[in-house]
This record gives C-alpha cells, sequence and structure tokens, in this order.
C-alpha cells in the first residue's frame, strides 16, 4: 500500500467513527471499531481501551476484541498509580508510557507474568484525555515482539486517542444528562412541557402554567398573541411552513425552535402540532406540545465542537474544513478557491529546545494571529495550518500570500521571548489543482515541501510537473526499500595516497545503486530521498558494516591498507545508538578501530555542537579516527578546529578546481595545509584531477591525496588488483 491510499484509508476510517458517533451508535461499538482500525494500520498488533472509574480510581471496562477473553477479565479493574503497568501509568502522569520489554521493565514487575503468558512482549500506553485534559481512559498497543513504536504507530494512536476521548465524553455526557432528566421527571412529570392551544392564525388560546413557571410569560401575556412573535427570527419561517403544512393537511408536525423567555434569554424548545378535532369533525385549533432541549443542544454542540474544532487553538480542525468546503461548492460551485497550506518555520526547534509548553501556547498566538486577518483558518496537525480564500483567483491569491507573510514578519512575543517565526505557504487552486478536498490539501503540500526546500521563496504555487516529481520520489522511496531489504547495494572504493611516497594507504567507501527498473541511479538523486524518509540510517549502517568488511578482508590478505574511510549523514551520527552500532560493526567484522574513519561534514557539528562533540569524543577513546569531510563548503572556520576532536581535514575539491583560475584560490589553500599542519591534524585534498593540482599539493606538503588524477571510484575487485601495484 503506497503512502497516499494508506492516507485516504486513514481518512475514511476516521470519516466512518466520526459518523457513528454523530449518529448515536454505542460507545463500545465505536471503540471497538477504533481498535479494530489501529490493528489494520500497525500490522501483528494488539489494541485495548479502558475506561477510567471516577469512583473507584481504576481502568476497567476493557475493549479489546481481539485479546484472549481471560486476559480482559484479569486486566479489568487496573489501579491508577505511578508503577502500575503501562496504562495505571500513562492514566497517572497523563503521558505516554513506552515499555519495550515487558519482561524487564520495571513498570511490569508485579504483572508481567500475566502479557508474556500471553505472547505479549511490548506495550505503548497513552492516555485519552478529556478536553480539560481530564482522565478518561486509556489506549495501549501490545506487540508480540520487544520494541519501541514507530512514529507512525504514535501519531495513529495520538489522532484516534481524540476521536476515543469524543465518543467517551459523549457516553459520559449523555449517561449525566439521563440521570438529570429521570430526576427532573420524577419530580415534575410533565409539570416543565409547555402545553398550549392556537387558533387558525396562530394566536394562543391557552397556555399552561408551565408558560409563566419556567418562562415568565403569564397567560394574559400571551394569549391573543402570534406564536411566532417570541421566536427567534431565523426560526420562524420553518415554523411556520410547519403550521401551514399542519393546517393542509391535518397531520401532526415535528417542530423545533428558539423561543425568547421574559428575561431576554433564548431557550431550544422542541415539540410537536397536532390538529384538535371537533364533535363535527372539523378543526379550528391546535395543541402544540413543547418542551425545553436547551441542556441538550449545548451537549450536542459541545460534542460537535469537540469534533469539528481543534483543542489546543479552537480553530477549526480539517474534519470542519471538509465539512466548510463541501457546503462553500455547494453555494458557489463555479467559483475559484484557493488553499493556502502553511508551515511554521522552526517551531520544532522551539519545541525542542524550550518545550511542550511554549510550543502550545506559540501555537495558540500563531493560530490568533491568523485568525486575526483571515477568515477560514482549520489548523491540520502539529504546527501546520490551512486557509481557505473564497471565490479568488489565482493573482489574487499571490497578494493574499504575500500579506500572510507579511502578517509574521514582527515578532511573536511570549514569556519574556521574542519569536520570529516565518512561514512556508504552499498554494493550490479549485478547481485546476482539483476538485476535492484531499486534491487540493495534497497538491497545497506538496508545493509546501517545494518552498521549504527552495533556498529564496517562502511560497510556491502548484503545478503538476512538482506531482510527478513527487510521484518519482514515492517510486524512488519504494525502490530504495526493495534495495535494502534485498542487498542491491554495493560500495566502491577511491583510493587515498601518501602524498610523499605515492603509495595507497587506504580508501573511502562510496554507495552505488543499479536498479533493475530505473537503472543506475546517482547518488545525488537517491541519497536525498533517503535522507528525506529516514531510510539513509539503515542504508548507512550498512554501507560501515560492509566497508569494514571489505578492509579487514583486505588486511588478511596482506594488503598494507592503512583505512577504509566511510561517511555518516547527519540522521545518522545522530541516532541514538551510533557508538554501539560502531562497536557493534567493529566486533562483527573483527577489524581493528584505528583502521576505520569516520567522515562527517561541518552540519553535523553545527546541528547540535555540544551533543556532537561528545559523540566525537565517545569514537576516538574506541581508536576510531575522525575526519571532517568538505571543509570549505559550509561555515568553513580555522579558529574552531583546534577544539574539535578530530583527526584529518578533507578539503573540498573546490579549492582545486578554483586554483585554475583565482589565484587568491592557491593562497587559501596554502594557508589552509599550513594551518591544519600546526594544529597536529594530517591534510587529506580531494578532487584531485591534474598533474599541476598534485604538484602544487606535495610542494606544500599536504599529507594525502584522492582524486580522478588517480584513480575513479571502482568496484571491490578492481581495487583489490589496484593494490598490488601498491603506488599510483
Amino acid at each position: 500500500m503506497n503512502k497516499s491510499t494508506e492516507n485516504t484509508d486513514l481518512l475514511q476510517a476516521q470519516n466512518n467513527i466520526l459518523e457513528m458517533i454523530a449518529t448515536g451508535q454505542s460507545y463500545r461499538r465505536v471503540l471497538e471499531r477504533i481498535t479494530f482500525v489501529i490493528e489494520g494500520f500497525v500490522p501483528y498488533s494488539v489494541c485495548s481501551i479502558l475506561i477510567y472509574n471516577e469512583k473507584t480510581n481504576q481502568l476497567e471496562n476493557a475493549v479489546a476484541p481481539n485479546l484472549d477473553e481471560e486476559y480482559v477479565k484479569a486486566v479489568n479493574g487496573i489501579d491508577i498509580g505511578s508503577n502500575v503497568g503501562s496504562c495505571g501509568t500513562a492514566a497517572f502522569y497523563k503521558r505516554n508510557v513506552i515499555v519495550e520489554n515487558i519482561a524487564t521493565d520495571p513498570l511490569f514487575r508485579d504483572y508481567r507474568s500475566l502479557p508474556l503468558s500471553y505472547g505479549l512482549k511490548a506495550c505503548f500506553s497513552i492516555p485519552v484525555l478529556s478536553s480539560e485534559r481530564n482522565v478518561l481512559g486509556t489506549f495501549a498497543l501490545y506487540y508480540r515482539e520487544s520494541k519501541k513504536p514507530t512514529d507512525y504507530d504514535l501519531q495513529l494512536l495520538l489522532t484516534f486517542s481524540h476521536l476515543a476521548a469524543v465518543a467517551i465524553e459523549r457516553k459520559k455526557t449523555e449517561e449525566k444528562l439521563y440521570e438529570s432528566e429521570r430526576k427532573y421527571r420524577l419530580i415534575t412529570e410533565n409539570v416543565t412541557d409547555f402545553v398550549g392551544i392556537l387558533d387558525s392564525k396562530g394566536a394562543y388560546v391557552y397556555t399552561s402554567p408551565s408558560h409563566e413557571k419556567y418562562l415568565g410569560y403569564s397567560p394574559d401575556e400571551l394569549l391573543g398573541t402570534l406564536g411566532y412573535e417570541h421566536m427567534h427570527p431565523e426560526d420562524v419561517t420553518r415554523a411556520w411552513k410547519s403550521f401551514e403544512k399542519l393546517k393542509e393537511t391535518n397531520e401532526p408536525q415535528k417542530v423545533s425552535y428558539r423561543f425568547r423567555n421574559r428575561q431576554g434569554k433564548w431557550l431550544y424548545l422542541e415539540g410537536s402540532l397536532s390538529p384538535i378535532f371537533e364533535e363535527n369533525g372539523e378543526v379550528g385549533q391546535y395543541l402544540y406540545v413543547s418542551r425545553d432541549i436547551s441542556d441538550r443542544k449545548k451537549s450536542e454542540e459541545r460534542i460537535y465542537h469537540l469534533a469539528y474544532y481543534d483543542k489546543l487553538t479552537q480553530v477549526p480542525n480539517h474534519w470542519k474544513l471538509v465539512e466548510y468546503f463541501q457546503a462553500i461548492l455547494k453555494e458557489q460551485k463555479d467559483q475559484p478557491l484557493a488553499f493556502l497550506y502553511i508551515d511554521v518555520n522552526r517551531f520544532k526547534y522551539v519545541n525542542d529546545t524550550l518545550g511542550r509548553t511554549y510550543g502550545d501556547d506559540l501555537l495558540k498566538l500563531i493560530a490568533i494571529r491568523l485568525s486575526s486577518y483571515f477568515d477560514h483558518v482549520f489548523r491540520i496537525s502539529g504546527d501546520e495550518f490551512v486557509i481557505i480564500l473564497n471565490n479568488t483567483k489565482a493573482n489574487e491569491a499571490n497578494h493574499h500570500v504575500q500579506r500572510l507573510l507579511e502578517i509574521f514578519e514582527p515578532p511573536i512575543y511570549l514569556k519574556n521571548h521574542d519569536f520570529h517565526m516565518g512561514l512556508s505557504v504552499g498554494l493550490s487552486m479549485y478547481p485546476e489543482h482539483g476538485e476535492t478536498v484531499e486534491e487540493l490539501m495534497k497538491n497545497a503540500n506538496v508545493a509546501l515541501r517545494y518552498s521549504k526546500k527552495s533556498n529564496h521563496s517562502q511560497y510556491q504555487s502548484f503545478t503538476y510537473e512538482m506531482s510527478h516529481e513527487m510521484d518519482r520520489k514515492m517510486e524512488l522511496e519504494s525502490q530504495l526499500r526493495f534495495a535494502l531489504e534485498n542487498n542491491d547495494f554495493t560500495l566502491y572504493y577511491q583510493p587515498q595516497l601518501d602524498n610523499e611516497t605515492g603509495q595507497i594507504i587506504g580508501s573511502e567507501a562510496l554507495l552505488r545503486w543499479k536498479n533493475p527498473v530505473l537503472g543506475h541511479i546517482s547518488p545525488a538523486d537517491f541519497i536525498p530521498v533517503a535522507e528525506e524518509t529516514g531510510l539513509i540510517v539503515p542504508i548507512g549502517n550498512w554501507v560501515l558494516k560492509e566497508a569494514c568488511k571489505q578492509q579487514k578482508k583486505w588486511l588478511n590478505d596482506g594488503s598494507l591498507l592503512k583505512s577504509v574511510s566511510v561517511n555518516l549523514s547527519v540522521e545518522q551520527f545522530y541516532q541514538d545508538d551510533l557508538v554501539q552500532v560502531v562497536t557493534e560493526v567493529l566486533k562483527e567484522t573483527e577489524l581493528d578501530p584505528n583502521n576505520l574513519i569516520l567522515e562527517i561534514t561541518e552540519t553535523v557539528i553545527l546541528e547540535k555542537n555540544d551533543v556532537a562533540i561528545r559523540t566525537l569524543e565517545q569514537l576516538r577513546s574506541m581508536g576510531v579516527k575522525i575526519a571532517l569531510d568538505d571543509f570549505g563548503t559550509g561555515y568553513s572556520s580555522l579558529n574552531y578546529l583546534k577544539d574539535l576532536p578530530i583527526d584529518i581535514l578533507k578539503i573540498d575539491k573546490s579549492f582545486l578546481h578554483d586554483m585554475d583560475s583565482d589565484p587568491k584560490a592557491k593562497e587559501i589553500l596554502s594557508m589552509i595545509i599550513a594551518l591544519t599542519r600546526k594544529l597536529g591534524l594530517r591534510v587529506l585534498a580531494e578532487g584531485v584531477e591534474t598533474e599541476d593540482h598534485f604538484q602544487f599539493l606535495k610542494e606544500r606538503q599536504c599529507h594525502e591525496v584522492q582524486g580522478f588524477f588517480f584513480s575513479a571510484p571502482i568496484p571491490s575487485e578492481q581495487f583489490t588488483q589496484l593494490l598490488k601495484v601498491k603506488t599510483v
């Protein structure tokens, strides 16, 4: 299943559940449906939902159709506490709890035998919270292997926990309302109903005492007046049509309307109109019976708000967007619409740096600023919003986007901080770019992704070329996953030479991919896709292992090759267990750490300086050497090199290439080599392509060289033959 189909199925499932809630189906059926949906999207998982009992402070009434009945009975009545399994703990702290291994996790110290006996080895629990952040219950996703949930699993449970909260809150509201109404009826019987008689003109002939008691009007005030005189103006036409139909057909009619009481407050009334037949069969008067349903209306409005408005920012959510779009099409199908898909730049940085509370408060202020200038703002998820512009052409939409970007030029002030929150915007137009919400949002989102990649634009308008490019990337992602599973990648090696002796002393491992469908694919094409999708981490780990195996083989065959260099991406470097991965690879391949060089770029260090330095120090303490790659392409500064735990500086090939046309490039290159040597680091120059390059570097005592002048990257078999020559 591709991502687009999966998103469509997910949206359909959510719509189905909302429909079940809206049509009043039992909350247990709704919750059961939610568990089936989650289990369908997360293979080999089992889902359960526990309901919180306020009286006992326990979790009970489990909804878990695919768990063994005896297990369900056993977990009924779980206490809420700080160390009571994953569910009890999640409810206690009102936060997510991940148990990767039930057999060893202390949260299951007193309970682990139960889940383990049913083959449940890991559990991810999240609290189901009301709009006031009160505990309603818990979600649990069990796995039959020791693991932690993926980001997709997390987002899936968070999405459906909101729907579960709506279903449970509706149930609790209905129970409270039913109990309230039951007690009220026992006390007052039918006294609260408003009973009256109207003549053929709709004037009051009789009103029951309840009118005075609950509406404030005495009989004298109402008799002779027309019923619609006290109705809300918006309800008069509908109510009058029902009355006219009653007189025409003599068939009872249902009515609902707002009625203003003596204090000027509008009450929702619901009831029926019926004819009063005289003995001769004629009808001259009509009976109405109504009751106050204001509390029920408030409850329905609250449920509607929970379902269709974002809990945090209170702006309409995705479901309201769908409803609004469909309503607009009915009213003005031929009018153009603009969809602006908005992403808040640097929001993740604020969230990660200052905490989620800051992030939530910032999102509220962003929503307020958007809503202050635009009428139809919707929060989709996280820091993503959509604005719909009615009756707007493309050129007009461009002006609105410029205005939007200007609105966010001033900083947002929050808790003594000024936050400069720029926006990235993608635009799609109805009907040119789609005729459904899904198409328009998808295409606006595609344009948004392009704007985020652009170095010179915060805004992009959708084109179908973008869509084709995204389709190509999706195909590339699919083929990448297949290649990773089937070991379709290969490594080429480019020799690194000692500049003084000319001997090959090392190699750089470079990833190559020949796809059976797409042919040879350049790393410049597939590496960015791997980075975007997160596949770069497992691919990078594969490269590390294969390169170490090959280096060990060359050493076993008698080669004097000192090292193999492996590039680490930013994502791979910041994986939680990088040091452990490197340690395990070296152990498995039996390669001495001194024979491995890990290459990083300046981007890695600048991303999270303190974390990066600690990781580099750990790797160097093992004996692994660190090379700073592509020096000169980023925020190059010889000053900070003295503080970095590195061994080798790799000068980017651009310096050598510029040297032929720019005399200053020679001076800069000479200075870099000299200063780096004084710092006690080894220097390696990349991109050596001519005899002049080689001689220039040799004269300036650059330690090592690498480039096409000596050899292009070649397969390991050819590299083995090259090693027999020893010098190039």
